[in-house]
Parts: structure tokens; C-alpha cells; sequence
């Protein structure tokens, strides 16, 4: 077991990595935010039961964080515009390692690209080429799901059973992407 100061400490500091102000943790523990500040600044000896019950608020406020969609995702995504020609998508996917990109206008989700739907494409006889040569909405797909920041990991799990990838949208601009491999 870890000596009382050491416990201490450590809860000032998760309080802060988890962006919590001491009356939100108060609150989260069942206690006063003037309790959190002197047990904080080493004016107050707590009992067992109180610095128990502010441990495990830290745990839940942070499991609860971390399995949303805003600490999932990758941030900065790779995408692709509309307007620019396929072949360059289409580079930028390899370069990258990825097999579909969100097709965004302005930051704002409007499609998906994917090898699949280049594939069918070219099972129907269109020439490579020349698709390099058509801009990206020519072959776009539907646009992939799109979550807020605050959307639970079991509703992710969910949309990724039926999509590749899912967009995070702050203010309808995307923010980042979670995909399957997030998850884990």
C-alpha cells in the first residue's frame, strides 16, 4: 500500500490530467470541494473512507474518457476533396498504408473512398488510367458514419461492425477518425 502523501499527490495530479476542477471531482466523490483543496494542499488529514471514495471517482470520471470517441480517435485524418483528381487520392491512400479515405468539402464530411469501389469499377470494365483522371466524387461511395467526440466505445463498436471507419465531428467539421484498430 502506498504511503497517505504519495496517494495525495497522486490525486492532484490525475485531477489535472483529466481536466477536472476540484469542485467537479467533489462532486464526483460525494464530497466538498473545500475537502479536495486542503486534502490537496496537505491541510487535512481524511479518513480512509474519504480519499477511497475520491480515487475511485478519478477511475470512473477517467475509464468513462477514455472510452469515448474523442480520446479513440486518430487526430489530423487523412482525407480526400471532391474536386482533385482520383489518381492523387489514390496515391496518398497508398503512401499511407489505407484502403478507404472520407471524402470531405470544406472540412464537412460528404463521401468515402474506398479500393473496393475502385475495384468494382474496374470489374466493370473502366480503365484505370482514365479513372485516375476523374475527380474523386466520380467515384465516391456514401460518407462513413459520423459520432460527436462524447460517443461511448460500445457505440462505436457498433457502427464499425457495418462500416470501415467512423468520422468524429466537432461543429460538422471532422475532428478524427476511429477505425477497428482503435479500439484495442
Amino acid at each position: 500500500m502506498l504511503p497517505l502523501d504519495v496517494v495525495v499527490r497522486n490525486i492532484r495530479r490525475k485531477r489535472v490530467l483529466l481536466d477536472l476542477s476540484q469542485a467537479e471531482l467533489a462532486r464526483a466523490a460525494g464530497t466538498s470541494q473545500s475537502l479536495v483543496a486542503k486534502l490537496e494542499r496537505g491541510r487535512v488529514n481524511p479518513s480512509y473512507e474519504t480519499v477511497r471514495r475520491i480515487v475511485e471517482a478519478l477511475e470512473r470520471v477517467g475509464a468513462a474518457e477514455e472510452e469515448q470517441a474523442g480520446r479513440l480517435m486518430q487526430r489530423n485524418p487523412v482525407w480526400a476533396e471532391p474536386d482533385e483528381d482520383l489518381g492523387e487520392a489514390l496515391a496518398r491512400m497508398k503512401e499511407r498504408g489505407f484502403s478507404q479515405l472520407p471524402v470531405l468539402d470544406r472540412g464537412v464530411p460528404v463521401g468515402s473512398l474506398s479500393e473496393s469501389a475502385l475495384l468494382e469499377r474496374i470489374e466493370e470494365g473502366a480503365d484505370l488510367a482514365a479513372l485516375k483522371r476523374q475527380p474523386v466524387r466520380m467515384v465516391m461511395g456514401d460518407s462513413f458514419p459520423t459520432v460527436d467526440p462524447e460517443t461511448p466505445r460500445p457505440a462505436l463498436v457498433e457502427l464499425l461492425r457495418r462500416a470501415e471507419a467512423v468520422l468524429v465531428v466537432h461543429e460538422g467539421r471532422m475532428v478524427g477518425v476511429v477505425t477497428k484498430s482503435d479500439l484495442w
